[in-house]
């Protein structure tokens, strides 16, 4: 089990989308014994692991007219809007690669 849960976040890893390396490097796995079964947590501590995998809706200003953020450069980036993101689900892929079947449990 522990070489499973090895394979998959490595697995994982390479597919997960590249801009820094940030995410990549984040991911652990966690053996946790549950009688009669050991089960595997993989995770990946980057903040923004989530919304990388499962993708978001449409981001728009509550209380201004504008969302303003900076980018890597530190130049200030204003819009009206963000629009949806679609998930890239490299945790899921990975299990189905390596195991051959979908995964169960997680959040």
């Amino acid at each position: 089990m522990v070489r499973i849960g090895s394979t998959v976040q490595s697995v994982a890893a390479q597919l997960a989308p590249v801009d820094t390396g940030r995410l990549r490097q984040s991911g652990s796995v966690e053996m946790r014994p549950k009688y009669p079964r050991i089960d595997a947590r993989i995770r990946f501590s980057a903040r923004y692991a989530r919304i990388v995998h499962e993708g978001h809706g449409p981001i728009v200003p509550r209380r201004k007219k504008f969302l303003a953020w900076k980018d890597k450069s530190g130049k200030w980036i204003f819009a009206k809007r963000v629009r949806a993101v679609r998930g890239r689900p490299f945790l899921t892929r990975a299990v189905q690669l390596v195991t051959g079947k979908k995964p169960s449990g997680g959040k």
